[in-house]
């Protein structure tokens, strides 16, 4: 893993096209862990899937999209990406590169 920065003083763990972003206690930025512990990180997962079929997978699962689609900074570049929880409350982004 690398250690990546990014946006407005962001830090993320990159491993190939993937990335955890970190979180600093009492800074968590929008959206973030359900509740958030000393040390939280989301997953950012990039789906070959587009993302209008993506989300017709999650709703068909009955689970809850809590913000999105929206454009965001990936580790490789501009993304658009969903976002909702596992069952565990932890913060999961899924997205497509988009350039």
């Amino acid at each position: 893993m690398k250690v990546v920065h990014f946006g407005k003083d962001r830090v993320a763990l990159k491993f190939g096209n993937q990335k955890i972003n970190l979180h600093e206690q009492g800074k968590e930025f929008e959206p973030n862990a359900d509740h958030p512990t000393p040390g939280p990180a989301d997953l950012c997962l990039l789906t070959p899937m587009g993302i209008e079929k993506a989300i017709a997978f999650i709703h068909l699962h009955h689970i809850d999209i809590i913000e999105g689609p929206v454009e965001k900074t990936g580790a490789n570049g501009s993304l658009v990406s969903i976002y909702f929880r596992d069952p565990d409350h932890n913060l999961i982004e899924l997205s497509n590169v988009t350039g």
